[in-house]
């Protein structure tokens, strides 16, 4: 049984997932130390950001599963893979409540065309 499928697509498809599922929960398990303590973000203003990121994730997950049904998810995928390393890069600039806003809710929307590119 092989863990990892036939070299091409299939494969750096599988790759690039795996990257970015890692990313993701790494960002997760440190994203409140690094808002409080790096950023000099308030509690309150991280549950605000994080829950208003959540609502704009669950609200674009529509729209990015008709854009994959429409224009393929291959494509639907490399952009929002590409648009999720950029804006995790953008990160090192955030200094302020309303520039993680704008980085975290284009994180989100992203991350809604990842996952309607996956049909998920």
């Amino acid at each position: 049984m092989r863990l990892l499928p036939e070299p091409g697509p299939a494969r750096t498809l599988a790759l690039s997932t795996l990257v970015n599922t890692v990313g993701r929960g790494t960002w997760l398990t440190v994203s409140a130390l690094f808002l409080t303590r790096s950023v000099g973000l308030t509690v309150a203003q991280v549950g605000v950001a994080l829950s208003v990121t959540a609502l704009v994730s669950l609200v674009a997950s529509t729209p990015m599963g008709y854009l994959a049904d429409r224009h393929g998810p291959r494509g639907l995928q490399l952009a929002a893979l590409v648009a999720s390393a950029v804006c995790t890069a953008a990160l090192v600039a955030v200094r302020s409540f309303a520039a993680f806003l704008v980085v975290g809710v284009l994180m989100a929307v992203a991350d809604s065309a990842t996952r309607g590119a996956r049909g998920r």
